[in-house]
């Protein structure tokens, strides 16, 4: 019976063909006239008749013939409503008990003594059977070696005959199943690409990444693998040379520093800057120099960095102050609050931005001096004045004074007075 109209209905009849009846009209006959086969004896067996509940244009008849492996001439198929017809019988050698249509699909399902045959729909491609798995590669980072954060972007590329349809991204090594959760679902295409973000477990350390990829029969490729090093920790940097202080001074215009560097992922780089102006890249990594620093008048603040094959950084830093020997401004000076036992004396000293340190020194002999003030410090570079009160000398006796500055640049003297 038509799926459409009750009063159509299709009536097969043994050794006649199959007649067409529609309501009150005169039944029309089919038979090899319309493409319907008698068997190798000249007779039709048709054993029964189905229609398709999506299509009421296709129809199928199943014939039940004489001596099974003996014939080719099983089953027919109408798609304009059983005007004309075809064999669709194919390599089927085997007579037909029953044919049935899936409604939900609209594929045939024929039994035979030999088992069950199954067709599509008419103007449906039959996709070959697909068992050959993707190909892919995965790369972190395009290929680098280290990074610094957990954050890392992950290069998916695919390859796969019938279309990638999916991809699994793993730290373990074992094969998911087709089913399994953490496929990622794309839009099925035979060359696949993409670059997704993906977070690093913490800990400094290598990481390897796996991923697979599936195609929509459900094969699932080899594992692609890459591998990183995760490194946080910045390198360690320190200055050597000329002094491992953090301050140095002198009286020397250039400046020549080295030292040392290390980290667990290697050094990429030693370079240098001074807050005065300039900068520029060491020699050497683990263990490095750097030449011909201009140093400024006064305090020069000189910054080492040495980076990783990571991208961390750490720093050293040393102050270097760039003077001159102390100078006496005013040579002679002055000597006020003169008594019998004692005497006040008052100098200028410029320490020519070294610290320097001053003092008198004093005798009864001209260029011989036994006896020593107090010291003073100072620093910078403008003029200081320095005062001093000897006392416990002997009255009537002549002294000869100077005063002395000193610092890393050298020692000055003043004008010797009596």
């Amino acid at each position: 019976v038509s799926p459409t109209n009750p009063d159509k209905i299709y009536f097969g009849k043994r050794g006649v063909g199959v007649y067409l009846i529609n309501g009150s009209a005169a039944p029309v006959l089919k038979n090899q006239n319309n493409g319907l086969l008698k068997d190798r004896w000249g007779s039709f067996m048709f054993m029964s008749i189905a229609t398709d509940p999506n299509n009421d244009q296709v129809v199928y008849v199943g014939n039940l013939i004489g001596v099974q492996g003996h014939d080719d001439k099983s089953v027919f198929r109408s798609t304009d409503g059983g005007n004309s017809w075809e064999n669709i019988s194919y390599n089927l050698y085997a007579s037909v008990n029953g044919i049935g249509v899936n409604p939900h699909n609209s594929y045939l399902y024929v039994g035979t003594w030999g088992g069950i045959w199954k067709l599509p729909p008419p103007g449906t491609d039959v996709a070959p059977s697909d068992s050959t798995a993707p190909a892919g590669t995965i790369s972190i980072n395009s290929g680098s070696s280290y990074t610094n954060s957990t954050a890392v972007s992950l290069s998916l590329v695919a390859t796969d005959t019938t279309g990638v349809t999916g991809y699994y991204i793993s730290t373990s090594n074992t094969t998911p199943s087709v089913s399994a959760t953490g496929w990622v679902t794309v839009t099925s295409v035979t060359s696949y690409s993409a670059t997704v973000s993906y977070t690093l477990s913490a800990g400094d350390t290598a990481k390897t990444v796996y991923a697979w990829f599936k195609d929509a029969a459900g094969n699932i490729s080899s594992s692609s693998t890459d591998s990183i090093t995760l490194d946080s920790t910045a390198p360690s940097v320190a200055i050597t040379s000329p002094t491992a202080s953090a301050t140095y001074a002198t009286s020397t215009s250039i400046l020549n520093l080295g030292g040392s560097a290390s980290d667990s992922s290697g050094i990429a780089s030693i370079t240098w800057t001074s807050d005065k102006g300039g900068s520029g890249t060491a020699t050497g990594t683990t263990s490095w120099s750097i030449s011909g620093i201009a140093l400024s008048s006064g305090d020069n603040l000189i910054s080492v960095t040495a980076q990783d094959n990571a991208g961390n950084t750490g720093k050293a830093v040393i102050t270097v102050t760039y003077g001159a020997a102390p100078t006496v401004v005013a040579l002679g000076g002055s000597v006020f609050n003169l008594t019998a036992n004692s005497a006040t004396l008052r100098e200028t000293v410029n320490a020519n931005y070294i610290s320097t340190t001053a003092w008198y020194e004093y005798g009864l002999v001209s260029g011989t001096y036994g006896s020593k003030s107090e010291t003073h410090s100072l620093s910078g570079s403008t003029d200081t004045t320095i005062s001093a009160t000897l006392t416990g000398l002997s009255s009537g006796k002549t002294y000869y004074v100077r005063i002395a500055a000193q610092n890393s640049a050298g020692t000055t003297y003043g004008k010797e007075k009596f």
